[in-house]
This record gives C-alpha cells, structure tokens and sequence, in this order.
C-alpha cells in the first residue's frame, strides 16, 4: 500500500511560507536600521510648510543663537545626521513617493555665528 502524499506537501508549503515570512521581516528590519532618523531639530514639524519653516528657523536661532561657537553648530549638525560643508548644512529622506529636504544656512565670522537661516520642503512625484 502506497503512502500518501499530502503529508508531505503540506511540510513543503509551511515551509515556504515561513521562510517567506522570515525573509520578509528580515528585509523590513534592514530598511528600518538603513532609513534616516530624523535630526532633532526637525522633529515635530507640523502645519503647512510655511509653518513648519517658520518653526525651524525658530528653532535654529534658539539652538545656535548669534555669537554662539560655529563649531559648536557644526559638531551639532553632524551628530544629527546632516551633511555639513562651508556655511550650510543638509539632510534629506525619502519615503516613496515624496522626498523631504532640510537646509540649515549660517554665517559666521571670527569662528562665531552672525546669522542663521533654514528651510524645508517636500517633492513628491
């Protein structure tokens, strides 16, 4: 007499459909650890965009007040997760389909803050 199958394939299924399961929360873990955190700073954000700059400019000047170290700023910046060069910093994420931009401006003079300025926007496709 000739054992059934079924057994069998039913193992093969669960089998597969677990390590799909597997795979699927393994690839979601990875793109989590890998997306961007938001920078502090940014956090929070809401209203219109023209209430959200005008919060960020806000909170720039209260962080890094006229006078304070630029490299106090900078290192700050950095830490956040900006791309900082000469008189600006940057940070960006994507979230399908939109991508939202951070820019952080200032000048400084004799290692010092003398003005600061900032802005955020959003394109989406």
């Amino acid at each position: 007499m000739e054992e059934p199958v079924q057994p069998q394939r039913n193992r093969n299924l669960t089998r597969r459909i677990l390590a799909g399961v597997v795979i699927g929360v393994t690839a979601l873990a990875i793109a989590w650890i890998f997306t961007p955190r938001e920078p502090a700073i940014v956090a929070g954000l809401s209203g219109d965009w023209d209430a959200r700059n005008a919060e960020l400019v806000r909170r720039v000047g209260a962080q890094f007040p006229v006078g304070s170290a630029e490299t106090t700023m900078r290192k700050a910046l950095l830490d956040q997760g900006f791309t900082v060069s000469d008189g600006q910093a940057k940070w960006d994420r994507t979230e399908y389909p939109c991508r939202t931009f951070v820019t952080i401006r200032w000048q400084a003079q004799g290692g010092r803050i003398t003005s600061t300025g900032a802005t955020t926007f959003q394109g989406c496709m």
